[in-house]
């Protein structure tokens, strides 16, 4: 486990699929992903992420979950697959700090990322970190 500077926030390695699962319903929402998904796929989607190496980082505060990570741990630059700061945490700078406490517990100069381009909020928050567009991936969906 590390501490960031100031000591508030901690960031530990987890396998806890019913917390990631959650987890991971609540950045989907956030999100406003189109893909839609019922909790059991969800926790499916995460073992498997798992199951295929992927490492799943839990940032707490005073001994409460405010966030987690996801991350590819096969590409180069490593790939954040999910980053996600709980509702309640947010406007506070602990999205910032985790994100520097996931960038050192990573040892890691580049990280890649995706982010939906409706996404406004998401988008501001990436770019005031340093990340900068790199490529659109486009769909098209037969209507």
């Amino acid at each position: 486990m590390n501490d960031n500077a100031d000591g508030k926030i901690k960031i530990t390695q987890s396998t806890d699929i019913d917390l990631l699962s959650g987890l991971f319903v609540q950045l989907s929402e956030d999100e406003a992903s189109d893909i839609e998904r019922n909790a059991e796929e969800y926790r499916a989607l995460m073992e498997g992420f798992l199951e295929r190496g992927d490492k799943a980082y839990v940032f707490t505060s005073d001994d409460t979950v405010i966030g987690y990570a996801l991350v590819i741990m096969e590409k180069s630059p490593l790939y954040i697959r999910h980053f996600y700061i709980c509702r309640n945490a947010r406007r506070s700078g602990c999205g910032t700090r985790a994100f520097r406490l996931l960038q050192e517990t990573l040892q890691a100069k580049e990280l890649d990322l995706d982010v939906f381009v409706w996404n406004e909020r998401g988008k501001a928050f990436w770019n005031s970190l340093g990340f900068a567009p790199r490529a659109l991936i486009m769909r098209f969906k037969d209507s």
